[in-house]
């Protein structure tokens, strides 16, 4: 198999496979979405032969990786994959696997539920190209947010680096409005694609491009309280819904 395979097979959230029996082709960007996307990182992206995931854990894809590496077989009989690994590799990759052994922060796998907001996978000639975008709509940038899941894409891309894959990491920001002065001075050398953009000032940040929506959005706030009783029972609570444009 493939490393697109491998990534297609470790897809196990439900959103994906309902989106895609809904709608008519998934796997097919729409044209000013793929022209921002474009932009942002700077490569041409094919319109076929695609693939196209929302909410992918990067743990998903560190198994992907890691199988890809140890160019592992399916056992149609079992179900399961054959991979031949040393403990030694299987720990440094999958902490969780470890034998008594504490979590290492440089694995791939985390058993955590970090995911990238909608990954595009493709192969152009010999290379695999993956594009990670982290979004958001109406909830603000968070720095440590941010950073952090960097640091697990840089981890990634180690691993990629270390045993020399033929895979490419891209990475973009994607919201209605650039993220907020950021210092993205971290423990961690991040590679230049992950700061792939620069502020007014000439100082670093992650690639953006911008999210279009074309109708207002609104929030609902529920707002509890008492009435005017001294003794605050449940027969004197009240409940309102604040709806303001956000």
């Amino acid at each position: 198999m493939d490393l697109l395979n491998y990534i297609k097979c470790l897809n196990r959230k439900e959103r994906y496979y309902v989106m895609k029996n809904a709608v008519s082709d998934m796997n097919v960007l729409k044209s000013d979405f793929k022209i921002g996307l474009e932009r942002a990182i700077g490569i041409s992206i094919p319109k076929r032969g695609i693939y196209v995931a929302i909410d992918y854990h990067l743990d998903f894809l560190a198994t992907a990786l890691y199988l890809y590496r140890m160019n592992a077989k399916l056992n149609k009989n079992k179900g399961s994959f054959i991979v031949k690994s040393s403990i030694k590799t299987l720990e440094s990759v999958f902490p969780n696997c470890a034998m008594g052994g504490l979590m290492d922060e440089h694995a791939i796998n985390t058993g955590k539920q970090d995911d990238s907001d909608i990954i595009i996978v493709f192969k152009r000639d010999d290379d695999y190209h993956i594009i990670l975008v982290e979004a958001k709509c109406d909830t603000k940038w968070n720095q440590k947010q941010l950073i952090y899941k960097m640091e697990r894409i840089t981890i990634l891309y180690n691993f990629i680096k270390d045993n020399d894959l033929n895979v490419k990491l891209y990475f973009t920001t994607y919201s209605p409005k650039m993220l907020d002065k950021f210092d993205f001075t971290t423990r961690y050398s991040f590679p230049s694609f992950l700061l792939g953009a620069k502020y007014d000032d000439n100082t670093l940040r992650p690639a953006w491009f911008e999210m279009e929506i074309k109708h207002p959005l609104f929030k609902a706030t529920r707002q509890d309280g008492f009435k005017s009783s001294p003794q605050k029972s449940k027969d004197d609570l009240y409940r309102n819904f604040k709806v303001e444009k956000v």
